[in-house]
């Protein structure tokens, strides 16, 4: 009953790694999971967190190399949904790029990943290439997720820790970073601030 328990858990976190292994090494999965980890937690809601920390030490031959940052992209999704915010984020009404002081949403995370594990199936096996995932629960608790590209994730991070820069500066900082004209940055990076504030996932500051 236990074993049960914490494999339909972990089947319904992680079903894509589960499409990737037979049902006998699936099961050899969990089993070891079961017998070999030491769960920190006692909550059942924390089994799909739990089941992340044992993956890296898995010493299971037949796991593919993508297998931990695969489950980590599952795992974030639920991650967003069942996220608790700690601040009140105020969603602008509209954009005056130059001159607004601008953030993301508490509830958005970039990640990076060395395969593109967004596109992983059974019939779809990733080459490595690294790969930049946002993803977001926005104002209207709706989740989704964006790959970015270099660019967009710098432009991220640069958001996410802003206290108190306009976007423009944000921009024309980014250009300097990484050496690349201007005005082509600024373009580029109002369009991609646009496009985020269609999806609801930024916070104006003041």
């Amino acid at each position: 009953m236990f074993f049960n328990n914490i494999e339909g858990f972990i089947s319904g976190g992680f079903p894509v790694l589960k499409d990737l292994l037979t049902r006998e090494q699936w099961t050899i999965l969990v089993r070891d999971f079961f017998i070999t980890h030491t769960c920190s937690s006692p909550y059942f809601l924390k089994i799909s967190e739990e089941f992340l920390d044992y993956l890296p030490n898995s010493t299971l031959d037949f796991l593919p190399e993508f297998s931990y940052q695969l489950a980590h992209w599952e795992w974030m999704e639920l991650h967003a949904d069942v996220y608790q915010t700690t601040e009140s984020n105020q969603a602008p009404n509209q954009l005056s790029l130059n001159h607004q002081v601008l953030s993301m949403i508490e509830s958005a995370w970039c990640q990076a990943y060395e395969f593109p594990v967004h596109t992983v199936s059974a019939d779809n096996l990733p080459e490595q290439k690294a790969t930049y995932l946002m993803i977001y629960r926005n104002h209207e608790l709706d989740v989704g997720f964006n790959e970015l590209n270099p660019l967009s994730a710098l432009l991220f991070e640069s958001l996410r820790n802003n206290t108190q820069q306009s976007t423009e500066n944000i921009l024309k900082d980014i250009a300097q970073k990484i050496n690349i004209d201007e005005s082509t940055v600024i373009n580029g990076g109002q369009q991609i601030i646009t496009q985020w504030f269609e999806l609801g996932i930024l916070i104006e500051l003041n």
